[in-house]
């Protein structure tokens, strides 16, 4: 069985974006989560703009059960789903290259 790309070997930038947002938000438990985070689906939308992605099995992202953190990003929206204290998804908005590399990632 392949492993699942990993988000900081298909995204360095992003990764490090999410270390030190996540750092300066005072969330240790969401850091510890970063090495391991994976790539398991790209979004499905249409939006050119939407580089958003699971690092869980995929659900409906409006059945929103978790908490939202928001990382300030002058690049553009970056915004954690957690549920369960787990990161479940990465909204990724209007950053240049990540719809592209996710896809590949992904596998499509």
């Amino acid at each position: 069985m392949n492993a699942r790309p990993r988000v900081a070997d298909v995204l360095p930038d992003l990764a490090v974006l999410l270390r030190d947002g996540l750092e300066t938000l005072g969330r240790p438990e969401l850091v510890r989560q970063l090495d391991g985070l994976e790539i398991t689906a790209a979004c499905a939308c249409e939006n050119e703009l939407c580089g958003s992605f699971y690092t869980v099995t995929p659900m409906r992202r409006w059945f929103r059960r978790g908490d939202e953190v928001t990382i300030d990003d002058p690049g553009g929206a970056v915004i954690l789903d957690v549920v369960g204290g787990e990161i479940a998804y990465v909204e990724v908005l209007g950053r240049a290259g990540v719809r592209s590399a996710v896809r590949q990632a992904a596998g499509g």
